[in-house]
């Protein structure tokens, strides 16, 4: 199993989230993440 680059993903979810206004639970259900993990991660900016 490959490690999951989070810096990655944080830079396509809120690119993704200014675009379409997606929660970080769907964002990680849509990229086959888990949530309980990717919430640690995934942050929106304010």
């Amino acid at each position: 199993m490959t490690k999951v680059d989070w810096g990655v993903l944080q830079i396509e979810y809120e690119k993704d989230h200014e675009i379409t206004g997606i929660s970080p639970k769907d964002w990680a259900d849509e990229n086959n993440l888990v949530y309980a993990t990717a919430r640690r991660y995934l942050k929106k900016k304010r």
